[in-house]
């Protein structure tokens, strides 16, 4: 039996077959992506694969928020396709400015974002039922 070899996939072949995928994440009223501390030290911006672990996670950022500081925040669907190798490619020097909330100030200092995937806890638990018992 002789084995068959396929050639890899293009950037766009992947693409295309992850732009069917959406992902979930934070995002102000402009769909800038809100970036969270969550350690005061690294700077992360999370995808989620479920939206209601979004909406949980902006409920709780709303919470701690006052009042009158909603910022506009909202959960906002992007394609896994269109994101996928830019985060991927995030760490080749590639510049991404943060600002602080309210504020208007557009030079603020470069910063290091890290990309995370959120998987769907649903999908985690089923996967550990499949493989590990």
């Amino acid at each position: 039996m002789t084995s068959r070899k396929y050639p890899p996939l293009s950037q766009e072949d992947i693409e295309d077959a992850l732009s069917h995928i959406p992902v979930f994440a934070v995002t102000d009223s402009n769909g800038a992506g809100l970036v969270l501390r969550p350690d005061n030290e690294t700077s992360v911006f999370y995808f989620f694969f479920s939206p209601q672990m979004a909406n949980e996670t902006l409920a709780s950022i709303q919470a701690g928020l006052p009042d009158d500081n909603s910022m506009g925040l909202r959960v906002s669907a992007f394609s896994l396709g269109k994101i996928f190798f830019k985060m991927l490619q995030s760490s080749d020097g590639t510049e991404i400015k943060l600002k602080k909330p309210d504020t208007e100030d557009s030079t603020a200092e470069p910063a290091d974002v890290q990309y995370r995937l959120v998987p769907d806890t649903r999908f985690v638990n089923l996967v550990h039922f499949l493989f590990l018992s």
